[in-house]
């Protein structure tokens, strides 16, 4: 029929598309009259009826069209065109939505509706058929069979001729209306005037169903408007109740984000809060104090002073849903903070950072102070335990000889040399014999110096093996070499402050002797395995019964390092150059040895005495006590005995000792050729020569003994 559009910005409600489908309702009705009045003016106008007919019909039609009461509409214009065509007899049938009857109606003179009986005679049917499916009006003006039809509650009526219209609405057939027993029969004119009122009939049926449509949908909207109103009171009161909940909520969070200020910005550590992008959005006050306003800078420009994020930022794990926690240095404050950061979730639920900076600057330098103060106690401790097995060994040193004993003229001038060079920290060369008491000189000059009061170290370069004494002496850190598990802290740092006795130091191998002479000249060294610089100060005091200078000159000893002990030399003499002080030795041992051994010695011939003097003494006082401590043993009363008859033999020279190192030389090669140079292991030279194989080692370092393949540097 037609449409009318309506435009709206906003979206439809619920209840508007009913108000435009009433609406379109009105419009609908309204647009139908008006065809309704073109169709009977036009179907008016080509009937042959007098122009007074047509005139008082189309008067009672457009006063029927515009008539609100449906019953008395359809009655009137059914009468009217029923006088008009001149039928006895009308009815009106209806389609269903399948197109096939749904009912014929009869319409009397009442007004009344009566069903009929839908057995109409075989000829009637087709009629009515044929009007369905062309939609056009038909009449028949006689039955060769006669035609019937039964009436309710009446019996059945005689058809003579009838006369069948379509009702049609915008091309769609909605029923017929038919007509019967016109005297004289229906014209071309009837079937005409019947067209234009089946589609008037059908006009005011679609009205009343649009009416009755329309008051449906009024009814609904009234219904739905009253269902809406309710549900807004309620949801305007839930409304009221959410806002008065989340006002209430409001408060207690911004109370809580009061507390939280006020517990954040009284925090003695420093706390920040930052985005994804590394923006800062708080800064408590001790982080304000420490590094200044934020001025829209990102974190690692305002606590790093960096143009780029941090290497080393954990902030992908933070918002990554984990808590980390590490330490960190600022520059700018010179400080050292434990940090922690977690996230937290802001006002709109995003995911933010925020990181406690806890100050530990003074606990780390307590701390480290604390690790430092452990290791100097530890360093302490092991130069404690070391010093007092020094203090023991020294201790045992003066219990052997007791004190210095001598009365000669050359053992006093040892004695004022001694006393001579004490006070001063000057390296000082004791030279003598084996077993002439270098060592107990070497003590003497301790106890006489201002570093008295730490104990005398002491080392014997000869009983080292050369690949230990380095170590031995300078140190070494844990894993400096093979087997070195622990640290160890060397002789020369145990005697800083004290005194250093390197007994037999012409034993010493030419690489140590370069670092020793470092330690002499700048009084630094460094540990094997470390690079740091150990400084020490630490007074020398060297012995051997080596000479020198003849060392030197073969090129086992370094010259350099010759004349920086050399500074004061002090030679001890043999025994045999003192014999004057033979007596006092010999009485001495007899009373240290005779309470000792448990023994009640007393005298000594002067036969035995002048024998004691007699004798060379190739072993010096070492030698005269073993004889003594023999003696004591053997004899059983009063009187020292000898056990042994002492003979005089030359002293040994230095051509003599030569010729002992060198059969001690030529038995280790030849053991070495029967081995074929093999060391270790069963059958080995170590093994034959019954020696641990690291001593064995050193005296072949030591006697220069090398493969015949193998050419030892000069």
């Amino acid at each position: 029929m037609g449409e009318k559009a309506i435009d709206n910005e906003s979206p439809f409600l619920e209840r508007q598309p009913h108000v435009i489908k009433a609406y379109a309702i009105q419009l609908g009705r309204a647009a139908q009259r008006i065809r309704a009045e073109q169709t009977l003016t036009k179907t008016l106008g080509q009937s042959q009826r007098s122009q007074e007919e047509i005139s008082g019909l189309m008067s009672r039609a457009k006063a029927v069209l515009v008539q609100n009461d449906f019953k008395e509409a359809t009655q009137t214009l059914f009468d009217s065109c029923k006088n008009l065509l001149g039928a006895k007899i009308g009815y009106v049938a209806l389609l269903n939505k399948k197109g096939t009857e749904n009912g014929v109606f009869f319409l009397d003179s009442e007004g009344l509706p009566y069903p009929v009986d839908c057995n109409l005679a075989m000829p009637i049917r087709v009629l009515c058929d044929t009007v369905f499916h062309t939609r056009r009006a038909v009449f028949q003006n006689d039955f060769s069979n006669g035609g019937r039809m039964r009436l309710m509650p009446e019996g059945p009526l005689p058809l003579f001729n009838v006369l069948f219209a379509p009702m049609i609405v915008n091309g769609e057939g909605i029923g017929l209306l038919g007509f019967a027993n016109k005297p004289g029969g229906f014209t071309e004119d009837d079937a005409h005037m019947a067209s234009g009122f089946g589609k008037i009939m059908a006009i005011i049926l679609t009205n009343k169903r649009m009416e009755e449509e329309r008051e449906s949908l009024l009814e609904y909207l009234e219904q739905r408007g009253h269902e809406r109103t309710v549900e807004l009171q309620r949801a305007n009161e839930q409304l009221k109740k959410e806002i008065e909940r989340s006002r209430q909520t409001e408060k207690i969070l911004q109370l809580e984000r009061n507390k939280l200020k006020g517990i954040l910005e009284s925090l003695n550590d420093g706390v920040y809060i930052t985005n994804q992008n590394r923006d800062i959005q708080y800064i408590n006050p001790v982080i304000e104090k420490e590094h200044g306003p934020v001025n829209g800078r990102k974190c690692h420009a305002y606590f790093h002073d960096l143009p780029t994020p941090c290497t080393w930022c954990k902030i992908q794990e933070v918002f990554a849903g984990k808590s980390v926690q590490w330490e960190w240095d600022s520059p700018q404050t010179g400080k050292t903070y434990d940090a922690f950061s977690t996230p937290i979730l802001n006002e709109r639920g995003d995911v933010m950072k925020m990181e406690i900076l806890h100050d530990i600057t003074e606990h780390k330098s307590v701390e480290e102070s604390l690790r430092n103060a452990l290791s100097e106690i530890k360093t302490l401790k092991d130069q404690l335990e070391t010093e007092n097995l020094y203090f023991r060994q020294e201790v045992k040193l003066k219990y052997q000889f007791g004190h210095i004993i001598g009365q000669s003229n050359a053992f006093k001038y040892v004695l004022h040399r001694a006393e001579q060079v004490a006070p001063t920290n000057t390296t000082v060369l004791i030279l003598g014999e084996t077993g002439t008491g270098k060592e107990l000189i070497a003590s003497a000059i301790h106890q006489m110096s201002p570093r008295k009061d730490r104990p005398l170290v002491t080392v014997n370069c000869a009983a080292l093996p050369a690949n230990l004494i380095e170590s031995e002496l300078f140190g070494r850190e844990k894993g400096a070499f093979t087997g070195a598990d622990t640290r160890q802290v060397g002789r020369f740092e145990v005697a800083n402050g004290s005194t250093l006795c390197l007994d037999e130091i012409g034993e010493l191998p030419l690489e140590v002797q370069a670092k020793l002479l470092r330690v002499i000249q700048h009084n630094a060294f460094e540990r094997l395995g470390s690079s740091h610089t150990v400084r020490v100060d630490v007074r020398i005091i060297a012995t051997t019964n080596r000479n020198l200078e003849e060392e030197v000159r073969k090129g086992r000893f370094r010259q350099d390092l010759y004349y920086r002990l050399n500074t004061f030399p002090i030679t001890v003499p043999p025994l045999r150059q003192r014999k004057e002080d033979i007596p006092l030795l010999v009485q001495t041992f007899i009373e240290r040895l005779s309470k000792g051994l448990g023994k009640q010695i007393t005298s000594i011939q002067k036969e035995t005495m002048k024998a004691l003097q007699d004798y060379s003494w190739p072993g010096n006082i070492r030698e005269l006590e073993n004889v003594i401590e023999r003696a004591v043993i053997l004899s059983s009363g009063p009187l020292l005995k000898l056990s042994d008859k002492l003979e005089n033999t030359s002293p040994l020279l230095p051509s003599t000792l030569r010729t002992l190192a060198e059969t001690e030389r030529d038995q280790i090669l030849k053991t070495l050729s029967e081995t074929r140079w093999r060391i270790n292991g069963l059958k080995g030279a170590a093994e034959i020569l019954d020696l641990h194989p690291s001593t064995l080692r050193a005296r072949m370092q030591k006697l220069r003994i090398c493969r015949p393949e193998v050419k030892l540097p000069e």
